[in-house]
């Protein structure tokens, strides 16, 4: 049976909630992207609060190298946070489609501190961005549009007639090194808090495992007129399961929301829908699981996630 996934703007499925375990991948992606949307919304936030913060010190600093550029781009910075804040959701859904549009808050990011010069306090805008693409993407294109608005800034600087080490003062590299560096936390912060809710999800079946019910009805069970509902032996039910790791899973959250729909029958529009990516990138998602894991096809793939070898470790 195919699983219906709710579109993330409507409510969980009824049957997730207290005391009755959840049997299917959607409700703990429902679980997984509510979170993310929720980090998203904060890295709204902290554009607006670096637009507030650039155009405070656009305001004070009497250096004539600060002055309209730098204001323009705080504007901007608080305009898009207001705006993305009352379409959060779906302008999530709008970034997180492909590559091309998980990179456009960094290029903007680069044009910035290339415009602007080195010396602007538009770099607390920039820097907001590329927490926007830690939010809506992956680890390697966090890095990609970090490394490319640090490049940006160098040579922003060196076309400044600027040099990168002014008098033997390294804060301009150290500028270069927060561009990189910084996204990257925010982006390992956000891959902590997914594998947090799927740990919790665990913790979960664990309990409801240790309780003195020998017998559980399953959520997916449709009674028939000429039977009783079926239950499930524990042993059975376990098979059902989203599956007790044994060690820590080398996938990443992403990845883990697409091999757990692909468990609910989903097929790759289905889940590119689901999640609001194209099926490319689905399909990126499942040959990247299957290479990390040795999965020599996606089938085997969710076998070795029924078994409990995929789930992050407590």
């Amino acid at each position: 049976m195919t699983a219906e996934l709710q579109p993330l703007s409507a409510a969980p499925p009824a049957h997730a909630h207290d005391g009755v375990l959840i049997q299917r991948g959607a409700d703990v992606v429902h679980l997984v992207e509510e979170l993310h949307v929720r980090l998203f919304a904060l890295t709204l936030v902290l554009l607006g609060a670096s637009g507030a913060v650039s155009l405070l010190l656009a305001q004070t600093d009497s250096r004539e190298h600060v002055g309209v550029l730098a204001v323009l781009f705080a504007a901007l910075a608080m305009f898009t946070s207001a705006l993305g804040l009352a379409q959060r959701r779906p302008l999530y859904r709008w970034l997180r489609h492909d590559l091309a549009r998980q990179l456009a808050p960094a290029l903007v990011a680069a044009a910035i501190v290339l415009a602007d010069g080195p010396y602007s306090p538009s770099w607390w805008s920039a820097l907001a961005l590329l927490f926007i693409v830690a939010a809506v993407s992956g680890a390697r294109v966090t890095l990609v549009g970090a490394i490319l608005t640090a490049l940006a800034y160098a040579a922003g600087t060196v076309l400044r007639g600027a040099s990168l080490l002014p008098g033997g003062d390294a804060e301009y590299l150290t500028v270069i090194g927060g561009l990189i560096v910084n996204p990257l936390i925010a982006r390992a912060v956000a891959e902590t808090f997914a594998r947090f809710v799927l740990r919790l999800h665990r913790l979960q079946q664990d309990i409801a495992e240790d309780r003195p019910m020998s017998l559980r009805v399953t959520a997916t069970t449709v009674p028939s007129e000429a039977s009783e509902p079926r239950v499930e032996q524990p042993a059975a039910r376990s098979r059902l399961r989203l599956g007790l790791p044994r060690g820590a899973s080398a996938l990443t959250a992403r990845q883990l929301e697409v091999v757990l729909l692909a468990r609910d029958g989903l097929r790759q529009a289905e889940i590119a829908a689901c999640l609001g990516i194209s099926a490319r990138q689905v399909e990126r998602h499942l040959e990247q699981a299957r290479q990390r894991v040795k999965a020599a096809t996606s089938a085997q793939l969710v076998a070795m996630l029924v078994d409990g070898q995929l789930a992050p470790a407590r």
